[in-house]
């Protein structure tokens, strides 16, 4: 059985340490993300301790029943596999789990369900248990049916003297079950004697050597055998047992920096990183008939970015079901937005959210993987999202939060630049069928009648209300989580009152004084007696030797460092981002955790409806 034919479908998690309710449905490649103490290694550690290969027995104990959970109710998790491709099994797999196979609409499943619980006499038992589709558990797995459903899985934290030193060890279990001939065994044999008798001669020297060959033999005949016969002395370096001789073996790495091999365990804890994946990788193969999914947790660490990047593409391209869980966006940038699994704590336990489920298309996915290619993904990361039409507010809006005594990246908020006013992809992405992030939405005014036009979609206003007539829907807007530049866009709404003379001062700054009378000249107009001129400055702006986003950031810091205050219209958006965060955060924590400080934010959730394309 390949690794390509069968695999995970879904997995269910009921008093297990914080997954007290929580079902994860899974796809060929899986990218876990969300808050520490969420429940991310939980998942992977559930699985392997369970399915994991070549092991003996479970490693679940008391421990992993859910805090204020009886222990004698324990816990379950529930995994259902599927075909990779189709809807049936192969002839192979169906002769290995006979009628423990399942069909469900026409489609091949097996459903296990795993069980830990304390008995009466107090000892905690675990059960690994076929199940039908109604969930009822009634036969035991096998030992060859689990050896056909395993999952091999790569902790975060990676020891390489364990890995490539210790009976656990990756590479001791490359030689667990050796296929060694005779004449191979005899060799090891062989090998081991001359290698025993050459380290002892060289290190105490023959004549010690001989001494105590001799001392031994000599006592060891008359005491015990009364010198009828002549016990004999010799030396090998390593046991006979293949599988034990393997484990003796010390893995050496030169790295082009080097002129000779150090052990793997000597090196920096990035090269052991690396080299910890290349065994686990060919450990995977070796195996490759038992694996059903690769489990790593953590691939970022120890490694800086563009080595994560060029890693986990690897990872992905492994003909086998993978499952990653990751706090790095170097991760996330690399991967299919589709493939990402927020788990998510609420008051009631660890929930699961889905970019896959968000109907995303292809088109969709290219897209939102352009500016992830810029700006990067760590608003997977986010508690509140903005999505901006571009770059200036999301260089100027933080700075502009820091002067309100906002700090966006305490608060976990993100200004996305989405170089339009097309927002339904990531709308589709973040919202509550998708990753279910809280997000609002921000553009210039002349797009804004498109939000007026979805919010009539969406019933939210009366299906003849004005798209034109913008000033009178705006509360509502805004109340769903809709903004736009009331003065026509950001430099406008800018350059209202004392901001006129900053853009003047931040263009001098960062092009130098004879920035307008270029300008002019370039563009053949006049150059006004006051540049402070909102037309013109504003045209400047547009021309293609400014960099507009650098200067609104800079009249941003100037706002602040001249004791401006923020325009109103700013702080509207930051204040609704801001609650948003809030409200994110006081729904991440019970009711008693909660304080009125973080239950704040009116309004949050409003305004998150799915749209296909504004």
């Amino acid at each position: 059985m390949g690794v390509d034919v069968i695999q995970i479908l879904k997995v269910g998690f009921r008093n297990f340490r914080t997954l007290r309710a929580v079902e994860i449905p899974l796809q060929r490649q899986n990218i876990l993300v969300g808050p520490n103490n969420v429940g991310k290694t939980s998942v992977l550690q559930g699985l392997e301790n369970a399915l994991g290969v070549g092991r003996r027995s479970y490693a679940f104990d008391e421990e992993d029943v859910s805090s204020g959970v009886d222990k004698t109710e324990g816990f379950e998790i529930r995994v259902t596999f599927g075909p990779a491709s189709g809807d049936s099994f192969t002839p192979d797999e169906t002769a290995i789990f006979g009628t423990d196979v399942d069909s469900v609409d026409g489609k091949d499943r097996l459903f296990l369900v795993v069980s830990g619980n304390a008995e009466e006499e107090g000892v905690f038992r675990t059960r690994l248990k076929f199940a039908k589709s109604d969930g009822v558990a009634y036969a035991y797995v096998a030992e060859h049916e689990r050896r056909a459903l395993g999952v091999l899985m790569l902790p975060a934290v990676r020891e390489a003297r364990r890995e490539f030193g210790e009976r656990g060890g990756l590479w001791a279990r490359l030689g667990s079950d050796p296929d060694v001939s005779d004449d191979g065994r005899a060799k090891l044999g062989e090998l081991s004697d001359e290698l025993g008798e050459t380290v002892v001669s060289e290190v105490l020297g023959t004549e010690t050597a001989t001494a105590v060959s001799g001392g031994i033999a000599d006592l060891v005949s008359s005491v015990l055998f009364g010198n009828q016969a002549t016990a004999e002395v010799s030396y090998a370096a390593v046991p006979l047992d293949p599988a034990q001789a393997l484990r003796q073996i010390e893995v050496r790495l030169t790295t082009p920096d080097q002129s000779e091999g150090r052990r793997v365990g000597d090196h920096s804890v990035g090269t052991q990183s690396v080299a910890m994946f290349g065994l686990f990788g060919a450990y995977a193969q070796t195996v490759a008939s038992q694996v059903v999914a690769l489990g790593i947790e953590e691939p970022e660490a120890h490694l800086h970015p563009h080595a994560v990047r060029a890693l986990v593409r690897k990872v992905l391209a492994l003909d086998s079901q993978v499952i990653l869980t990751t706090h790095s966006t170097a991760v996330t940038n690399a991967a299919d937005p589709r493939s990402i699994i927020r788990l998510r704590r609420t008051p009631g336990g660890t929930v699961a959210c889905l970019g896959a489920t968000s109907g995303i298309s292809e088109t969709d996915s290219r897209w939102i993987r352009r500016v992830i290619s810029e700006v990067g993904s760590d608003f997977l990361f986010a508690r509140a999202v903005l999505l901006s039409e571009g770059q200036s507010e999301h260089l100027a809006l933080p700075e502009f939060a820091r002067q309100m005594t906002l700090d966006f990246d305490l608060l976990g908020v993100t200004v996305i630049p989405i170089h339009g006013s097309y927002f339904g992809a990531f709308a589709k992405l973040l919202g509550p069928n998708g990753l279910d992030i809280p997000f609002a939405r921000l553009c210039d005014r002349d797009a804004a009648s498109r939000f007026v036009s979805q919010m009539a979609k969406e019933k939210i206003v009366p299906a003849n209300t004005d798209k034109d007539d913008l000033d009178p829907v705006r509360p509502v807007a805004i109340a769903n989580g809709r903004f736009w530049w009331t003065a026509g866009d950001f430099e406008q709404c800018l350059m209202d009152g004392p901001g006129l003379s900053l853009f003047q001062d931040a263009l001098v700054e960062l092009y130098g004084a004879n920035v307008f009378v270029n300008y002019a000249n370039g563009s053949k107009i006049a150059l006004p007696a006051n540049v402070a001129n909102a037309h013109f400055l504003h045209g400047l702006l547009g021309s293609r030797a400014i960099s507009k986003p650098l200067v609104n950031q800079r009249v941003a810091e100037l706002f602040g460092e001249r004791g401006i205050a923020v325009p109103a219209e700013v702080q509207e958006v930051i204040s609704y981002v801001a609650g948003l965060a809030a409200a994110e955060v006081a729904a991440s924590v019970t009711p008693e955790e909660t304080t009125p400080d973080q239950a704040g934010g009116g309004e949050a959730t409003e305004g998150r409806e799915e749209e296909p394309w504004i």
